[in-house]
């Protein structure tokens, strides 16, 4: 087993040993005022694994909001076991999934990249099997408006992503979504260097169901979703879904 490895166990146990006992009330680990996970700090720390501590803390934590509110906090043997049933999901690989594309600039007008105003923006995704994707830079940065920009293409993937996942649990759920829009938005800033970055993404998902049993849930949903969505777990900017959900109406 690798030293990683090793310190994750190490550092998962230690959070899930002195929470429990901390509830027990047994013993207030390092003082009246140290939180419960200040000892798996201390350790990782000390052994030069204090990269683990994040990833391991927001794992036990995370893993403890799940938990029914009848097991929360004064109920720290289901705490404990808890983490033990799902150590695996912190010492296992995570299942990976590879992705490839080619991105070929078609924008050569015959002077290449000699001048600024010299060459098209205009370029082309390839993936097999697939349709190529026209794309461009943003119109402001000379590009064709007729095609996809970078940001377009993010601003896609986040909404399509939520999207996906949203239904997905809706069937979980035995919710009927009949019809489901999002008009997403997102906001860039551009700093004095030329540098650019998103600041923010509101998705706003327009949702029709078959219930009104189901609105509530409906809603709660997409909290999940997002939670779950790959690309919003991918990015370091806030995305925040601000849905709208009407019940179908009769024949």
């Amino acid at each position: 087993m690798s030293h990683d490895r090793l310190g994750a166990i190490v550092g998962l146990f230690s959070f899930a040993v002195i929470d429990h006992t901390r509830r027990c009330k047994k013993i207030r680990p390092f003082g009246s005022l140290a939180p419960p996970y200040e000892g798996s700090r201390l350790l990782a720390e000390s052994s030069g694994r204090a990269s683990f501590q994040p990833r391991i803390y927001s794992f036990y934590r995370n893993s403890l909001e799940r938990l029914p509110s009848s097991r929360m906090p004064g109920s720290a043997p289901s705490n404990l076991s808890f983490v033990i049933r799902n150590l695996s999901s912190v010492i296992a690989p995570m299942p990976s999934h590879h992705y490839s594309l080619t991105t070929v600039w078609t924008g050569n007008t015959g002077k290449g990249t000699s001048g600024y105003r010299d060459y098209e923006r205009a370029y082309e995704v390839r993936i097999p099997q697939k349709p190529v994707l026209l794309g461009s830079s943003d119109p402001k940065f000379r590009g064709d408006a007729a095609r996809y920009n970078p940001e377009d293409l993010l601003l896609a993937s986040l909404s399509a992503c939520h999207m996906l996942w949203y239904l997905h649990l809706c069937s979980d759920q035995k919710i009927i979504c009949t019809h489901y829009t999002d008009a997403a938005e997102g906001e860039m800033e551009i700093a004095a260097n030329g540098a650019g970055r998103f600041t923010k993404v509101v998705l706003h998902p327009e949702i029709v169901i078959t219930s009104e049993a189901g609105l509530k849930a409906a809603h709660e949903l997409h909290e999940r979703a997002h939670a779950l969505c790959f690309i919003a777990n991918s990015v370091n900017f806030p995305v925040e879904v601000s849905p709208t959900i009407r019940v179908e109406s009769a024949a």
